[in-house]
């Protein structure tokens, strides 16, 4: 992914203050357009297309977030 499509998505998933999410961006000339930003992604279909395992990172992501989460109420 280009660099400026992975900020604009990344960007987008910030904002709308989402861990996880489908970002769909328009094909133009000029900076990235947003266009959708999918809260429930179709995770199968990103998987074949990409080759990537999403629901193991995903997953990954959560356990890192409750391990964090646990090691601050400790702390607090």
């Amino acid at each position: 992914l280009a660099a400026p499509l992975k900020a604009a998505a990344e960007k987008s998933a910030v904002l709308c203050e989402l861990e996880v999410c489908a970002v769909d961006m328009l094909d133009v000339k000029g900076p990235p357009r947003v266009f959708e930003i999918n809260s429930s992604p179709a995770i199968t279909e990103m998987e074949n297309a990409t080759g990537v395992d999403l629901a193991g990172a995903i997953i990954a992501r959560c356990e890192e977030l409750h391990q964090s989460r646990r090691l601050r109420a400790v702390h607090d």
